[in-house]
């Protein structure tokens, strides 16, 4: 079963041991079973409780902007950086910065982790001072967050030799 953006529910059926990358829905040449898995789902799922905040993920009220003043710098000179973060509940907001170095991990797909040496600082102002000793790449983020949400943007830095 599947849910839209607009918490329609509707059914896929796929054959996994022949389609592992489900391309062929299946759902209307088996109509009874799938009719049939649909029924077991409900049936299931009526005994489950709703979620915490409601039956579908409610839409994130939270709205971020990040800027940065620079992008490419020298060790020891100070970057500053601001974000604005807003909620459209009218909440509170309050800031949680933190800097990265990026480590590539997968060579096919270039995705990218933290290593362990992140730093980090919560506070509740939008606008902050960092300044970097060694050369190299960092990822700057900044996590803008209520009790109930949060939402993060990230920049990515270069600190070069002259």
């Amino acid at each position: 079963v599947i849910r839209d953006e607009n918490d329609n529910a509707y059914n896929e059926l796929y054959d996994l041991r022949a389609d592992i990358s489900e391309t062929s829905d299946l759902s209307d040449a088996r109509q009874a079973r799938s009719d049939r898995m649909l029924g077991l789902w409900n049936e299931w799922n009526s005994e489950n409780i709703l979620p915490l905040y409601g039956r579908s993920r409610a839409k994130n009220p939270l709205l971020l902007e990040l800027s940065a003043v620079q992008v490419v710098t020298t060790p020891g000179v100070p970057i500053s950086f601001a974000a604005m973060g807003s909620s459209t509940e009218g909440d509170t907001v309050t800031y949680l910065w933190e800097t990265f170095i990026p480590v590539r991990v997968d060579e096919a797909t270039y995705r990218d982790v933290w290593t362990d040496g992140v730093t980090s600082t919560s506070r509740t102002e939008d606008s902050i001072s960092i300044t970097y000793s060694s050369p190299g790449d960092y990822i700057v983020r900044v996590t803008v967050r209520t009790e109930r949400w949060r939402l993060w943007e990230d920049v990515q830095i270069q600190v070069v030799l002259e």
